[in-house]
């Protein structure tokens, strides 16, 4: 439960990112698994610790990653760290749900200095995304969703609570306690 409610907000929603990719033209050095976990490339860059599809020129399924979430949410927000030849890059994004069914999105803007990011309407829960890149030059580092509130995954996790000290003490008492992990003085 410590590590599921590591990737809990506040307000319960689930944060996760990819953990497990898969491509139908994998490779060693940009290999589907370095879009999974959270962001670790350098931004603007085509690193070795994101994924590019290994081909000389796109088909129609030859440049795409399937990117699968530890646990299936109802997503409330999408974003993709599309950290090399961004502009256009994503041709068409699809999600597919528990149940069998998918929703598509093309032709979305993304920028290599700043990840892109979307909200979602949708009811049901994700199950994978499948992402298809303008050509073989799109690096892929990470996927995050952002489930609903009040996520049932986070129900059983606890607040936590934060001691906050000061130098010069706070008036009247030498310690605050607070539930935001955020405090400006």
């Amino acid at each position: 439960m410590d590590t599921v409610c590591s990737m809990c907000t506040p307000d319960n929603a689930l944060i996760q990112n990819a953990v497990n990719a898969t491509s139908p033209a994998p490779t060693d050095r940009w290999s589907p698994e370095q879009a999974t976990g959270p962001p670790d490339a350098e931004m603007c860059d085509s690193s070795i610790f994101a994924w590019m599809p290994k081909v000389y020129s796109c088909t129609k399924k030859n440049c795409q990653i399937d990117l699968f979430f530890q646990y299936p949410v109802i997503p409330e927000r999408l974003t993709i760290w599309v950290i090399w030849n961004a502009a256009l890059g994503i041709k068409k994004l699809r999600l597919y749900f528990e149940g069998g069914r998918s929703k598509t999105m093309k032709n979305l803007p993304a920028h290599c200095d700043m990840p892109f990011t979307t909200r979602l309407s949708v009811s049901r829960k994700i199950t994978k995304l499948r992402i298809y890149t303008r050509d073989q030059y799109v690096a892929i580092d990470a996927v995050e969703v952002l489930s609903s509130r009040n996520n049932e995954i986070c129900s059983g996790c606890r607040k936590l609570k934060y001691k906050i000290h000061r130098e010069p003490p706070f008036p009247g008492k030498h310690i605050q306690i607070s539930s935001d992990p955020h405090f400006t003085d």
